[in-house]
């Protein structure tokens, strides 16, 4: 099984229609992310929105398109166990948000260990973020 975890990049640039050429997600088993990654996508989308990126129908295409990209991903629910590991050293500079996505992804990882499991993926456009996964031994696709 190809487990994929999905920052929030990922899909901002694919709402926003850049695509993020990463041919892999469509050969993923399974997707999942923060719940975090809900937010900081409608973020984004409010902010095109605001900055009048986008007229109307536009907007409205790409919020459904979030949707649909949101109802293929499981969410992992942000709790203290992912805020206190969250909250803990990296071997690289993280910032606050990314330590919530990989502080989830860490705990995925560490739920997922004796199962059958092929490969454990890390999709990020961010490259500080990119980095401080493959220092914790994710492979990464994207940066």
């Amino acid at each position: 099984m190809k487990i994929g975890y999905i920052d929030s990049s990922i899909i901002i640039s694919e709402i926003e229609g850049e695509r993020s050429k990463i041919s892999e997600l469509t050969q993923l088993d399974q997707y999942l992310s923060s719940e975090l990654l809900r937010v900081e996508c409608f973020r984004a989308l409010d902010r095109m929105r605001i900055d009048q990126k986008y007229v109307d129908e536009e907007i409205a295409y790409r919020t459904s398109l979030l949707r649909n990209y949101l109802d293929a991903i499981r969410l992992v629910k942000v709790d203290s166990t992912i805020l206190n590991r969250a909250s803990e050293s990296f071997p690289t500079r993280v910032r606050t948000l990314d330590a919530i996505h990989l502080a989830t992804a860490i705990l995925i990882r560490e739920q997922a260990k004796g199962k059958k499991t092929e490969t454990y993926f890390f999709f990020t456009h961010h490259r500080a973020l990119g980095i401080a996964a493959q220092a914790l031994g994710f492979e990464v696709k994207g940066f």
